[in-house]
């Protein structure tokens, strides 16, 4: 199926690295290398009231599935998303607070899709107990080919041995949160992500020379109501038409 799309990775060209790292280029080119990499790494921070749980996994994994697919929110979404600055379109927020200034609404009915062509989504853990690994996580994530048209691949790695980047990320927006503790704006959380997704739109530092540093981010705004509307996707009762009886996820370092 691949072949059928341009799903080529991003590259690089050294010379356009001489500038802003010269000697990282002049490394690359004695070892005989026009291009490098170009990883594209896309931080997602989901900020609501609710405790985490599979349902509230689920209600973030589906936003973040649509918009990596198509640019925009599910259906009927009551979350709210933003990407550098602008508000992902769809869903239903149509009675949603007007923006603050720095924030903006896309013009388009969806934003340029992360990735179009995603087959596989990957999900790490590390075998803690609060890490979702009763039935209900595992009914949604086995249900990922019947509802998104994605593979999921799990793979669990012994208790205690889970770090990624994805750690790092959470010391950031810790940091940019601790950092905002003057500034003004409205209580909860949905203000909250409205203050960081203006404030802190990019990564301030994007490492052409890192295949692990963060290139964008995207905020959500995730309601008790869409932690709600997701319970359905892990229980018995929201069983999804194609999904298998029994959770029957691949499972790697078992």
């Amino acid at each position: 199926r691949s072949s059928e799309v341009d799903v080529a990775p991003k590259l690089t060209a050294v010379c356009d690295l001489e500038a802003a790292h010269p000697r990282y280029a002049k490394k690359l080119r004695k070892q005989n290398r026009e291009k490098i990499l170009n990883a594209e790494n896309v931080v997602v921070y989901a900020i609501g009231k609710e405790k985490p749980s599979a349902a509230y996994d689920a209600a973030v994994t589906r936003v973040v599935v649509s918009i990596v697919k198509d640019g925009k929110l599910p259906e009927g979404s009551t979350c709210e998303a933003f990407i550098e600055g602008v508000r992902v379109p769809g869903g239903g927020n149509s009675d949603a607070p007007e923006l603050p200034d720095g924030l903006s609404d896309s013009p388009a009915a969806s934003l340029e899709p992360l990735f179009a062509h995603v087959q596989r989504w990957i999900r790490w853990r590390d075998g803690c107990a609060a890490q979702y690994q009763g039935r209900s996580a595992f009914r949604f994530w086995q249900s990922c080919r019947a509802m998104f048209g994605i593979d999921s691949e799990d793979c669990r790695n012994i208790a205690h041995h889970g770090k990624c980047n994805a750690d790092g990320a959470t010391h950031v927006i810790r940091s940019n949160i601790n950092a905002s503790s003057g500034d003004e704006y409205e209580d909860g959380s949905r203000s909250l992500v409205r203050h960081l997704a203006r404030k802190c739109q990019r990564p301030k530092n994007v490492l052409a020379t890192g295949l692990y540093s963060a290139t964008k981010y995207v905020y959500i705004y995730v309601p008790d109501e869409a932690v709600k509307e997701a319970q359905s996707l892990v229980n018995d009762e929201g069983r999804v038409q194609g999904q298998l009886e029994r959770p029957l996820l691949p499972q790697h370092g078992d």
